[in-house]
């Protein structure tokens, strides 16, 4: 059956982002929406053993680390990451970011930070 979410709960990392999430059981995914601050940067390179993720880029622009090489991602930019691919948002542009995440199954430890 569809669902209509609406993202409220936000968690603020400050001087970074604010994130609200929706972990739906019966979906089997999370989705989260990402509000990044100008000129921010995020150290959160990271991968997953057996999560699949989809990153929709709404506003702004930032810099997409996937697999050790950064790629400019802006508004309208989609980012297929399958498990095991290096991934993460590291930095900002000076206009903000804005991004959906689209994270499937529901793991709740298969986050791995990647040293560098």
């Amino acid at each position: 059956m569809g669902k209509i979410l609406e993202f409220k709960d936000w968690i603020k990392d400050p001087g970074v982002r604010t994130v609200s999430r929706h972990r739906d059981e019966d979906l089997g995914i999370t989705v989260g929406l990402s509000k990044y601050e100008p000129g921010a940067v995020h150290d959160h390179y990271h991968y997953h053993k057996k999560r699949e993720t989809v990153y929709i880029a709404l506003q702004g622009s930032g810099i997409l680390k996937l697999n050790g090489v950064e790629h400019q991602f802006k508004a309208n930019t989609v980012a297929f990451i399958p498990p095991g691919d290096k991934h993460g948002v590291i930095r900002i542009g000076e206009e903000g970011f804005m991004m959906v995440e689209i994270v499937k199954p529901l793991i709740s430890d298969d986050s791995f930070p990647v040293e560098e």
